[in-house]
């Protein structure tokens, strides 16, 4: 089911907010929706050698990444995942007005070997900030040529496990910002990661 929600802050003024989850109907699939005066639409495009999974783009009940609230789910299957030319989707969050201090954590960042994924993240706009949990495992800095990874290459995380977690800051202005989440194996199976809440400022 496709979902346009305008949140419960649709007409306050502009200022501090929050893309929740939790306000909207589980199991919807995200594209847009407005908080205060601005409008924000995610698509996906750039799909490759990849097969988007039925919960691709959808908000699922948590946990997540150790927390209890819903979130944003990216999955894929991973067929033909080489690290020069693997499955991979591109990710982008446009707002209508320009936006300062932009922050979001990726959950569940994780390697299976075997018949198993190999999660990568590349964001593509640059200016970011990044940073783990205590105990954390996720390496990288984002770049293509040094993407965001877990550091063990045979872990599978539990939705309760926050050591793939990976938050990511834009102290901006901007309007947009996109990121690809690739695989880096080549076997066909399903892989995931999930998104939090989003915050910002306009």
């Amino acid at each position: 089911m496709m979902q346009s929600v305008a949140s419960a802050q649709a007409g306050a003024s502009c200022g501090p907010g929050v893309l929740d989850w939790d306000t909207f109907t589980t199991g919807s699939v995200f594209t847009n929706t407005i908080i205060g005066n601005t409008t924000i639409t995610m698509t996906i495009s750039g799909v490759t050698n990849t097969t988007l999974g039925a919960d691709n783009g959808r908000i699922l009940a948590g946990p997540a990444g150790g927390i209890s609230q819903k979130h944003l789910r990216f999955t894929m299957s991973s067929t033909n995942g080489t690290s020069a030319n693997g499955s991979r989707q591109t990710v982008t969050f446009s707002f209508s007005n320009p936006v300062t201090n932009v922050a979001f954590t990726f959950f569940d960042i994780d390697n299976q070997t075997g018949n198993g994924w190999g999660d990568r993240i590349v964001m593509n706009t640059t200016g970011y900030t990044f940073s783990i949990p205590s105990g954390g495992l996720v390496i990288g800095n984002g770049t293509n040529g040094n993407r965001f990874r877990n550091s063990n290459a045979n872990l599978n995380l539990l939705n309760t496990d926050n050591r793939g977690n990976l938050t990511v800051n834009y102290a901006g202005p901007l309007t947009s910002f996109s990121f690809v989440y690739r695989n880096e194996v080549n076997i066909n199976s399903i892989q995931l990661i999930s998104m939090s809440d989003l915050t910002f400022i306009c």
